[in-house]
């Protein structure tokens, strides 16, 4: 594979739920496990989120380890969280509908820094 490095604008896109497929509750598909070489010096500085279609009451939560980081209520079709945390290597980051709504598809853009 090809290595990039998180100083150059790093980003990693998830795949949550499928273009234009509506949202269920208990739906986690996407995670992201922080590598070895990110832990300890890069930070996950921001969240986009994006979906096919807006739907009101969809509710997404971001939690590392399990433990809540953010909640994003779906009120358009992209979202940026800040969320400028520090990585360790092995943490597991998810994205969690906690409310479907009526949102349709979901992709996850992380953002990584310094």
């Amino acid at each position: 594979g090809d290595r990039r490095f998180p100083f150059f604008g790093y980003r990693v896109t998830l795949q949550a739920i499928d273009y234009n497929v509506t949202w269920t509750t208990g739906r986690t598909k996407a995670f992201y496990t922080v590598p070895t070489e990110f832990g300890g010096t890069f930070k996950l500085s921001r969240v986009h989120i994006q979906v096919s279609s807006i739907g009101s009451g969809s509710v997404l939560e971001i939690e590392k380890g399990g433990v809540g980081q953010a909640t994003q209520t779906v009120t358009a079709a992209t979202h940026i969280i800040s969320i400028n945390q520090t990585l360790a290597a092995d943490d597991i980051w998810t994205f969690d509908v906690t409310t479907a709504g009526t949102a349709k598809g979901l992709n996850i853009i992380l953002e990584f820094g310094m």
